[in-house]
C-alpha cells in the first residue's frame, strides 16, 4: 500500500477531493481504522482535531461502519483527542 510504503520512508502521502470534506477523509478513516484497530468514532475524533471541516457523507459513514465489522481484528476505542502526530505515529507503531 502507497501509505505504508510512505510511513517506512518517512514521507508523507496527499489524499485529496475536491472539498476535502467528505471523500478524502473517509479514505484517511478507512486507513486509520485499519492500522491502529480503532473505531470509526475513536479515529473521526482525530481527523475532527486535525481538520474541524471534515463532514464524510452518510453514505460514506454506514460503508466505514461496515468495513469496520469485516476486519479481521476488534476495534477499539481510543481517545484520540488531543493527541498529536507524533504521538499517533508512535501509537501505530507500537501496536
Amino acid at each position: 500500500m502507497l501509505a505504508e510504503q510512505a510511513y517506512l520512508k518517512k514521507t508523507g502521502v496527499l489524499v485529496h477531493c475536491h472539498a476535502g470534506v467528505s471523500r478524502s477523509p473517509a479514505i484517511c478513516l478507512a486507513y486509520l481504522m485499519s492500522t491502529a484497530q480503532s473505531s470509526m468514532s475513536s479515529c473521526y475524533a482525530y481527523l475532527m482535531n486535525i481538520q474541524p471541516s471534515i463532514s464524510p457523507n452518510w453514505g460514506f459513514l454506514a460503508e466505514l461502519d461496515e468495513y469496520g465489522k469485516s476486519l479481521p481484528f476488534d476495534l477499539h476505542d481510543y481517545d484520540f483527542e488531543g493527541i498529536t502526530h507524533v504521538q499517533l505515529e508512535a501509537f501505530l507503531h507500537k501496536n
